[in-house]
């Protein structure tokens, strides 16, 4: 009786520890998902107003003229640069690539996902903007690359074609973090 009692008790505990295990990663899935769902509505409603009045304009009949065509490509490039590449995110390179835009540069942000938070620094940002603000036609790509998660490639094609490089730009959003390794 004593043996039989023991194979049930470890039975049971068993299955309660797999229960519990089981609604731990039900929590954390949960949690996960409502973290999500709320960066999701953030983000939606950051890009709602900021294309609203465009659209208010376009819908009360406004001229579609190369005025508004440029206007439209920054305000695209701009949301699809921080959807595509939040790495590259920084106030300088925003600028710099929406003024480029508006001159006609194609300009296209380029950032793999990353599972730490992480951004560009002021220098490498300021790098990077003085790159982009420097072509005056032709397409900027700008990048964060696999082989190195740390360094920014600038390639230009246009009047000056070219290929920089800035290494150490991708750094921990927090400091105390050490820095991204592949």
């Amino acid at each position: 009786l004593g043996v039989v009692w023991r194979v049930v008790l470890r039975w049971i505990v068993a299955r309660e520890r797999a229960h519990r295990s089981e609604q731990a990663r039900a929590e954390r899935q949960a949690a996960a998902a409502e973290v999500a769902t709320r960066r999701f509505r953030r983000e939606l409603a950051e890009v709602r107003a900021e294309v609203l009045p465009v659209l208010a304009e376009l819908r009360d009949g406004i001229p579609i003229d190369d005025d508004v065509h440029a206007r439209v490509a920054v305000l695209e490039g701009t949301i699809r640069d921080r959807m595509r590449a939040p790495t590259l995110t920084h106030p300088l390179v925003t600028t710099a690539a929406a003024v480029a835009r508006a001159r006609g540069v194609r300009v296209a942000l380029l950032a793999p996902a990353s599972e730490r938070p992480v951004r560009i620094d002021d220098d490498a940002a300021a790098r990077i903007a003085a790159a982009v603000r420097d072509a005056s036609d032709g397409s900027v790509v700008v990048s964060v690359g696999d082989a190195d998660p740390t360094a920014v490639t600038i390639v230009t094609d246009g009047t000056r074609p070219g290929r920089t490089t800035v290494p150490d730009a991708v750094v921990p959003a927090d400091p105390a973090e050490p820095a991204p390794t592949l």
